[in-house]
């Protein structure tokens, strides 16, 4: 759905016709509809009374919405996790040699850092426990990871940044100093932030400004 979004080029206020929908996917209406429904959680759609589901589209609100709660709910998994012991710390510290293999081969492989970033923040996601948590994270895996309107030019930068600083967690994880595993987490987030905020093409019409 999401890459459907992204080849038609849709734009902020667009109807989505669910009957259209059916036909490309090869699906019943029902299927299409229930589907709408449960995506429509995110706030990226909305059905309006008596009309068709309309794309509300990725603003800059969005994001800083989508942050707020993102470093609310993910810090405190974080924080779990750094008191949850040896076992769980090791499912972290395990994934070193493929950020290590990966930034070796950053440009041809940059475009496998996603999968691998999904898959270090899901360590404390998922072992956190609570449904909430990994819901929401589910949305936050969407915007990064399908790049709702994303500038691609320094996608490979943007990259070796994140990898970098996930080899930096868990250097920091691996001395036992959990302060200093915290700063360097807390520091990636703010810079996963920036970097949504400085590569969205955000839409004339809905934000126009330059340098974001």
């Amino acid at each position: 759905f999401m890459e459907h979004i992204f080849a038609g080029e849709m734009v902020p206020g667009e109807a989505i016709n669910e009957s259209d929908l059916a036909k490309k996917f090869n699906v019943s209406s029902t299927v299409v509809r229930e589907f709408l429904i449960r995506f429509s959680r995110f706030g990226l759609i909305e059905k309006k009374p008596n009309k068709h589901w309309i794309l509300n589209g990725f603003t800059r609100g969005f994001a800083e919405e989508l942050f707020t709660v993102r470093e609310m709910f993910e810090h405190r998994a974080f924080l779990q996790f750094l008191g949850a012991g040896p076992d769980e710390h090791r499912k972290a510290i395990g994934l070193k040699s493929e950020h290590t293999l990966l930034l070796q081969n950053m440009e041809r492989d940059f475009l496998q850092f996603p999968r691998l970033d999904e898959k270090f923040h899901r360590i404390w996601i998922d072992g956190s426990g609570n449904r909430f948590v990994r819901d929401f994270f589910a949305l936050v895996s969407l915007i990064f990871h399908y790049h709702y309107r994303w500038n691609k030019i320094d996608e490979m930068e943007r990259n070796t940044i994140a990898a970098e600083q996930h080899l930096k967690i868990i250097a920091a994880l691996e001395t036992g100093d959990f302060k200093k595993t915290e700063a360097a987490f807390l520091d990636h987030l703010a810079h996963a932030k920036e970097s949504l905020v400085a590569s969205v093409s955000w839409d004339a019409a809905r934000q126009p400004i330059a340098t974001v």
